[in-house]
């Protein structure tokens, strides 16, 4: 079994294009599952040309597919595709199969992890998962106490501040 994991992070929304993606994922596959001298010739010579920059997408691609192909049972994890652009969502549900009647680019098995608001990609197995109200004050509590931009907003007032967590908690819906 060969697995590749990619953490979506709304924070790096910009850098992480369709390609950066799915070279990491890419990256993984190959750094974890052959030597330099087993690698498949379409990888080597496109790594030994493209050394110091970055690979498009174009490129990508082929290469993926070649090396899916040639793996036994390939697992790819993206989690929190909904954080990153819409245009790359959709250029990464498009290559992997994800659409409606889509086939995918790749031969894998995904595992998507996201917010339930991603309508465009077709289902097989959905678990949802709901934080405890627990979790959700607790996760609420440590952000105030560390952000100093809500800190300065709140700027002491403890009455308001517990207000405000409880309106965060009851907005959230428990994602």
């Amino acid at each position: 079994m060969h697995l590749a994991y990619f953490y979506c992070n709304f924070q790096a929304e910009r850098l992480q294009t369709t390609d950066y993606v799915v070279g990491s994922l890419l990256k993984q596959l190959v750094s974890k599952s052959y030597s330099y001298e087993t690698l498949p010739h379409p990888v080597r010579n496109i790594y030994e040309r493209h050394r110091t920059q970055q690979i498009s997408l174009q490129l990508l691609k082929p290469l993926m597919k070649s090396v899916c192909a040639s793996l036994e049972k390939v697992h790819i994890v993206i989690d929190g595709l909904d954080e990153l652009s819409s245009v790359t969502q959709a250029d990464i549900i498009t290559s992997f199969g994800l659409s409606a009647g889509g086939n995918g680019d790749y031969e894998t098995n995904v595992l998507l992890c996201s917010r339930p608001h991603l309508r465009q990609v077709v289902i097989s197995r959905e678990l949802k998962i709901n934080p405890r109200d627990t979790d959700m004050r607790s996760l609420v509590k440590r952000r105030m106490s560390t952000d100093p931009n809500i800190q300065r907003i709140i700027d002491g007032d403890r009455p308001w501040g517990g207000r405000i967590a409880a309106e965060i908690r009851r907005r959230s819906g428990g994602l």
